[in-house]
C-alpha cells in the first residue's frame, strides 16, 4: 500500500475542514436542544412579562428567540455566522438576566459561563478566552452597579409578580437548557475524539506497514546489489581462470564448472559448431547428466532444434523464462528439473562458433543483469577458444612444416 505525499498546506486545509464539520455538528445538536427546551422557557417567561406589561422585555426575548430559530433552520448561512450568532444570543440572555436581577439570580452567571464554553467549542480557543474575559468583566461591572444601587433594572426583571412555583419552573427549564447544551457539546466532542483516535490508530498502522514495506524493499535492493557485486566478482575470477587454460578441452571443462559453482545454476554446457556448421555439438557440461550427454554425442541442429540451435543461428542471446511455454525449448530427458534456460552466442570476430547454455530449476530465474553478465563471460570464453584454436592451428602448421622439412632433409 502506497502512502500519498500530501502538501503541508493541503493537510492544514483538510484539518480545518474536519474542525468545521465537527463544530457544525456540535452547533446542530445544541440548537435542537435550545429550540425545544429554550422554547418552553421562552413561553413561560413571555406569559409572565406580558401579564406584567413588560413589553420591552417581551420584545427582547422575542427577538432573541426568533433569531435562534433563524440560525437553526437557515442551514444556508455560513457556519461562522451561525456560531457567532448563537454565542451572542447566549451572552445577551446572560446580560439581560443580570441587568434585571443583579447578582441575586444565578441564571445570568450560568448564561455567561455557557457563553465562554460555547465560544471555545464552536469558534476557537482564542474566542473562548475573549468570551471568558468578557463574561468576567460583565459580572464585575454588574456587581459594582448593584453595590451602587444602579441595578437591578425593574423593566428587565421578569420575576416581578411571579409565584415561587413559576420561578422554580423557569429556573429549572433554564438549567435544563444549559445542561442540554453542555451534554450535547461534550458528547459530540467525545465522538469526534474517538473518531480522531481511531483514524490516528489506522494511520499509525498504515505508516507502520508502509515502513515495513519500505524496509523490505530496501533490504531487497541491498540484497540485489550485494548479489550483483558478488556476481561481478565471480565473473572477474572466471575470466582470469579462463584466460590461463592451456588446452581447449581443459578450457571448456573448467568454464562450465566455474559458471555452475559460482552462480549455483542447475546445469551449464558449452556447444561448439561442427565443421559443416549443421549441428551445435555439446563439448563440455556439468554433472552426471552432462557426462552422459557427451558420451551419447548430444547435438542440436542449428536453426531448428532447441534454444541453443536458435541462438547459434541468429547470433543473439535468448531467455526462456518458462521452458514449458517456450516452443523453442528442447525437452532434454537428462535434465528433467529445468524450468528456465538462457543461451548466449559464442562470437569470434564476425561468426558464431557455438553457445553457452545455462539452465535453472526456478522459473523467471534470469534477469537483464544476468544476461549481460553471462554474455560478458561468453565473449571472454569465445575469445579464449579462438586464441587456443589459433595456437593449435599454428602448432599443427609448424608440425606439418617440420615433417616436410625432415622428408626433404632425408631426400
Amino acid at each position: 500500500m502506497k502512502t500519498p505525499n500530501i502538501p503541508h498546506s493541503a493537510l492544514e486545509a483538510s484539518i480545518r475542514d474536519e474542525n468545521i464539520i465537527l463544530r457544525d455538528r456540535i452547533l446542530r445538536y445544541i440548537l435542537i436542544g435550545a429550540d425545544t427546551v429554550g422554547g418552553a422557557a421562552f413561553l413561560a417567561v413571555l406569559f409572565i412579562i406580558t401579564r406584567n406589561n413588560q413589553w420591552v422585555l417581551a420584545a427582547i426575548f422575542s427577538i432573541l428567540y426568533i433569531w435562534l430559530l433563524t440560525i437553526s433552520f437557515a442551514r444556508s448561512l455560513p457556519f461562522h455566522i451561525r456560531a457567532y450568532s448563537f454565542a451572542t444570543i447566549v451572552y445577551l440572555l446572560g446580560l439581560v438576566s443580570m441587568l434585571g436581577s443583579g447578582l441575586t439570580n444565578g441564571n445570568g452567571v450560568m448564561f455567561l459561563l455557557t457563553f465562554a464554553t460555547l465560544s471555545t467549542a464552536l469558534i476557537s480557543f482564542r474566542a473562548g478566552v475573549i468570551a471568558g474575559l468578557l463574561s468576567v468583566s460583565t459580572i464585575i461591572t454588574c456587581g459594582i452597579a448593584t453595590i451602587n444601587k444602579l441595578l437591578p433594572l425593574n423593566f428587565l426583571n421578569f420575576s416581578q409578580g411571579a409565584s415561587l412555583l413559576t420561578l422554580w419552573l423557569i429556573n429549572a427549564t433554564v438549567m435544563l437548557a444549559m445542561i442540554t447544551m453542555t451534554i450535547s457539546t461534550l458528547s459530540v466532542l467525545t465522538a469526534g475524539l474517538r473518531k480522531f483516535l481511531t483514524s490516528q490508530k489506522q494511520l499509525t498502522e498504515e505508516l507502520g506497514q508502509e515502513r515495513l514495506l519500505l524496509e523490505h524493499r530496501v533490504q531487497e535492493r541491498t540484497n540485489e546489489l550485494e548479489k550483483r557485486a558478488s556476481q561481478q566478482q565471480a565473473a572477474s575470477q572466471i575470466a582470469r581462470t579462463i584466460s590461463g587454460q592451456p588446452s581447449l578441452e581443459t578450457l571448456l571443462t573448467v568454464s562450465v564448472q566455474q559458471v555452475q559453482q559460482r552462480f549455483g545454476y542447475y546445469h551449464c554446457g558449452i556447444f561448439l559448431n561442427d565443421e559443416r556448421k549443421e549441428f551445435a555439438v555439446l563439448r563440455a557440461a556439468t554433472g552426471e547428466a552432462g557426462r552422459r550427454m557427451i558420451e551419447a554425442g548430444h547435438k542440436l541442429r542449428i536453426g531448428e532444434e532447441g534454444i541453443v540451435g536458435n541462438v547459434v543461428s541468429r547470433g543473439e542471446p535468448r531467455i526462456a523464462v518458462d521452458v514449458g511455454a517456450d516452443a523453442a525449448h528442447f525437452r532434454n530427458p537428462y535434465l528433467p528439473e529445468t524450468r528456465s534456460e538462457i543461451a548466449l552466442p559464442l562470437r569470434s570476430e564476425d561468426s558464431v562458433i557455438g553457445a553457452l547454455d545455462v539452465q535453472c530449476r526456478q522459473e523467471l530465474a534470469f534477469s537483464k543483469e544476468d544476461l549481460d553478465m553471462l554474455q560478458t563471460i561468453a565473449d571472454q570464453l569465445a575469445a579464449a577458444i579462438a586464441r587456443i584454436q589459433l595456437v593449435e592451428n599454428l602448432q599443427s602448421q609448424i608440425q606439418e612444416l617440420e615433417n616436410r622439412y625432415a622428408i626433404v632433409s632425408r631426400q
